[in-house]
């Protein structure tokens, strides 16, 4: 498909010619020997049949695809029928709870290899059992601090994988157990999900995603994004795995990241999407250029993210380039109690915005509404922000580096420490200070969360009741 293409930011048209090839795929009525069409659709996505350029691939709402997608160039992926949008999901479903076995005091320990005690995803990929978290769906809740050593398993819920995080130290069954502090037998809690390591969706050139959910990757949820179309979906329960080859044991994991070294990232538009329990951002334009252009025209707008560690996270960090953002920012989005990302690891960088540029770069953050959380984790002044409107409680911050030691924070005691925020930083956002459950605050949230509420799938819209 030769996809028709006109960036006019903040304004993007895309489409395709007509009577290109289209196929249907259903989880719950399609067999891969079909042929493909709406009344025969294919059960995979994944199938050899369905070509990954020029082709337009419509899944069935309300099925379930524990697949990921990578490499589409020219590519439409999009939903048909009525429901609920079609999942792909990164579970790997535990059907057997009496599978874990006691291994001390509140100790249990969980066999990954044991293929007869499991459903859902299962591909031939290399650490596939580097979770991210424990999800169970009869609460819609989860367990997601992973622990670097077995000795730090303390509370309920703590999970310990393994301490290893450099590619040569690990092999085949470095993933193999799961070990859960639980005071009680997990066997109680009915059947297990756990996030898998890998990308939703992944590689993506010239391309439209429309009315898809991603959800339980242990990886990124979107990434690998140029000249193409996010609209009108859902993530949820992304990111924690385990980090490779960095300098200390980390973990990490973003909703929707545009990846900026040796990839392009350009002239795309992420909207009217719902994003939200992400182990680290969930909106990210990051990387570390070598050789290659700006990342130019990508915006992230009309988008709802609540319960993620942050909203926003941009940096573009090089030795031998000078990189900045041409055209690039996160407008118009609704944002609602970052930090709280039902991973149960706060952090210092827990925020609205983080960014870890070494120089002042100018990005657009404006017209956002945040509330809830502490405002912005960076040690360089922000260029581009402005506009916002800023819901806050005493004793977060409106600016601290989680990094420096000494760093001269400042946190929200009253309108003083707000003067001083504008003065260091020019940002004219309009800045309210809440006092938490007063009623006044709880009629801003609820007004905030219904927002959300309207455009989230049903799973997500059971983590907003108590605030409606």
């Amino acid at each position: 498909m030769s996809l028709a293409f006109l960036f006019c930011y903040p304004d993007c048209v895309f489409g395709w010619n007509e009577g290109e090839k289209v196929v249907y795929v259903s989880s719950s009525v399609g067999d891969d020997a079909n042929d493909g069409s709406i009344e025969k659709p294919f059960r995979t996505v994944n199938n050899p049949k369905i070509p990954h350029k020029d082709v337009i691939i419509r899944l069935k709402c309300g099925d379930v695809f524990f697949e990921s997608l990578s490499g589409y160039t020219g590519v439409v992926i999009e939903s048909y029928g009525r429901g609920e949008r079609p999942v792909l999901c990164g579970f790997k479903v535990l059907e057997n709870p009496s599978a874990w076995v006691q291994a001390g005091e509140n100790l249990w320990k969980l066999d990954m290899f044991r293929d007869d005690c499991f459903s859902g995803f299962n591909d031939d990929i290399e650490h596939l059992n580097d979770i991210g978290c424990i999800y169970m769906p009869d609460s819609n809740r989860m367990f997601g601090h992973i622990v670097q050593h077995r000795k730090d398993l303390k509370a309920s819920g703590d999970i310990f994988l393994t301490d290893k995080f450099k590619q040569d130290d690990m092999d085949p069954e470095t993933f193999r157990y799961v070990t859960l502090y639980y005071d009680g037998n997990p066997a109680e809690l009915g059947k297990m999900c756990f996030s898998v390591c890998s990308h939703g969706i992944s590689g993506l050139d010239s391309c439209e995603v429309k009315n898809i959910t991603v959800r339980g990757f242990s990886k990124h949820g979107i990434s690998g994004i140029n000249n193409s179309l996010i609209e009108n979906c859902t993530v949820d329960v992304i990111g924690g795995s385990i980090q490779f080859d960095t300098p200390r044991w980390t973990r990490y994991g973003n909703g929707i990241q545009f990846w900026v070294k040796s990839l392009f990232a350009k002239n795309s538009i992420i909207q009217n999407c719902v994003i939200s329990r992400t182990y680290d951002c969930g909106s990210t334009i990051q990387g570390s250029p070598v050789d290659v252009s700006n990342p130019e025209n990508i915006c992230f707008r009309k988008n709802m993210y609540f319960f993620c560690r942050q909203a926003f996270e941009h940096f573009l960090n090089s030795s031998n380039t000078k990189p900045c953002y041409e055209n690039c920012g996160f407008t118009d989005n609704i944002c609602f109690r970052m930090g709280e990302n039902m991973f149960s690891s706060p952090e210092g960088r827990d925020a609205a915005v983080l960014s870890y540029e070494n120089n002042v770069k100018n990005i657009a953050i404006k017209d956002n509404v945040f509330y809830g959380s502490s405002y912005y984790c960076s040690r360089l002044k922000p260029v581009g922000m402005t506009g916002n409107k800023v819901y806050i409680y005493p004793g977060q911050y409106l600016n601290h580096c989680h990094y420096v030691n000494g760093y001269d924070s400042i946190y929200v005691e009253d309108e003083k420490s707000i003067e001083k925020y504008r003065q260091w930083s020019m940002d004219d956002s309009d800045i309210r200070i809440l006092e938490r459950g007063s009623k006044k605050d709880r009629r801003i949230g609820k007004s905030v969360a219904r927002k959300i509420y309207r455009k989230a799938d049903s799973l997500q819209r059971e983590l907003l009741k108590d605030y409606l």
